[in-house]
């Protein structure tokens, strides 16, 4: 099964906290929280079954934009996948905002997730694809 998220991908960040009174909230930065809220959407508009409650297998494939500033040739060796981002941020990060998100939209939680595979390469067409089946 597979979900695609056409919006450029966003990192998991530290949460932020506020005080109330003499309790801390702790919450998403904004960017994360909007985007999170985009891969929920676009979750239900594309898996239609029942949420999963099993062992599952999960590969996320992340499409980072190239930056402007690069030379024609970088950018088609970029879209070719032969110069890859080593760059920030880590690609454990981006996983994390993605799996959270479809906790209970896909998933019941994202500790049902038994193996996990995640890339990041560079694309003129910004986007995250999330392949997952059910382990036997």
């Amino acid at each position: 099964m597979k979900i695609e998220i056409d919006h450029e991908p966003v990192p998991q960040l530290r949460p932020r906290a506020t005080r109330i009174g003499n309790s801390i909230r702790l919450y998403d930065p904004k960017k994360v929280s909007l985007y999170k809220t985009f891969v929920k959407y676009a979750g239900k508009q594309q898996y239609k079954g029942d949420l999963l409650t099993s062992p599952l297998s999960v590969e996320i494939i992340f499409y980072r934009p190239i930056p402007k500033s690069e030379s024609k040739k970088r950018k088609l060796l970029m879209e070719s996948k032969e110069i890859l981002p080593i760059v920030k941020p880590d690609i454990d990060n981006y996983t994390k905002a993605v799996l959270d998100a479809l906790n209970d939209v896909v998933w019941k939680d994202d500790s049902q997730i038994v193996e996990l595979v995640a890339k990041k390469y560079y694309s003129e067409k910004p986007r995250t694809e999330i392949y997952f089946s059910e382990v036997e």
